[in-house]
């Protein structure tokens, strides 16, 4: 039985995920979406993730530290696609990074940035596209 890695559903947070302690695992060969749970996770949210996937939901329990780990490798993995496109040039990848330019992880990162330049006292915020990457000036 074959099963596939899933993206993070468009609106769905991290920060749901780790208030449910709930974390989409894989999407099984019969379409059912595998759901990891920690001890005491809030269960009414699978309900939330069926809907959000449009699949039936099978919750598998692990450990409260694996649910987390599980949360950070999918809220990062847009970020990850955007420097590879970025390094490859490649116009396929490109367009699925535009896609997923709206997702629940570059919106945190944008959140992160701002509030970082807030902290700071910045009125304003520069990003300057490198050879090595953006940088953000404040």
């Amino acid at each position: 039985m074959s099963s596939t890695e899933v993206p993070l559903a468009e609106g769905l947070t991290r920060e749901f995920l780790l208030h449910h302690r709930l974390c989409p695992r894989e999407l099984a060969a019969d379409g059912t979406l595998r759901v990891a749970a920690a001890d005491g996770a809030l269960l009414d949210a699978v309900d939330d993730l069926a809907y959000a996937y449009g699949r039936p939901v099978q919750v598998e329990p692990v450990s409260a530290a694996e649910v987390e780990r599980m949360i950070e490798r999918l809220s990062t993995r847009a970020e990850r696609l955007i420097e590879l496109a970025q390094v490859h040039g490649d116009d396929d990848l490109a367009t699925d990074v535009r896609d997923l330019a709206n997702q629940p992880p570059v919106i945190r990162y944008v959140n992160l940035l701002v509030r970082d330049a807030y902290d700071a006292g910045a009125s304003d915020i520069h990003l300057e596209a490198e050879r090595s990457g953006l940088t953000a000036r404040f």
